[in-house]
């Protein structure tokens, strides 16, 4: 199967990197085909978009790499198998609105092909919080 992790920039961020990592190693050892996906978003509210533009500057990502939602459409235009996509967020999460705004894209694409599954429940952008959704992740991979 066909997996992309949908990350945060991870340069900065050693134990994300670490986590990534060790997800995307344990898909593969299962024999799965795994990409993680930069999510930065430089119009987001706060503190992530000064975050975002002190690191990568001003440049747009409409069009390139980094554009989820552009290559989502472009990857349903060229006929080609998509991802399944698992998706979760804590309600304290500093990244809620961009979670629903994806999570509203998502959905509005027919016939939802990316089989896209989004949990929300209680919890903040912690180790605990992701702990408990890698095994949820695990569970929703195995599903069909």
């Amino acid at each position: 199967m066909k997996i992309a992790l949908l990350t945060l920039p991870l340069h900065a961020n050693y134990g994300g990197v670490l986590q990534a990592f060790a997800l995307k190693t344990v898909l593969e050892r299962l024999g799965h085909e795994v990409w993680l996906v930069d999510n930065r978003r430089r119009d987001m509210p706060g503190r992530t978009s000064r975050r975002y533009g002190l690191t990568y500057g001003d440049a747009p990502i409409e069009g390139t790499e980094k554009d989820t939602r552009g290559n989502a459409l472009r990857l349903l235009e060229s006929g080609k198998p998509v991802p399944r996509i698992y998706h979760a967020c804590g309600t304290e999460d500093f990244l809620l609105e961009n979670a629903r705004e994806t999570k509203a894209f998502f959905e509005s694409l027919e016939g939802n092909p990316f089989d896209y599954q989004y949990e929300e429940m209680p919890g903040a952008h912690t180790w605990d919080f992701w702990d408990a959704r890698i095994q949820d992740f695990l569970r929703y991979i195995h599903v069909k």
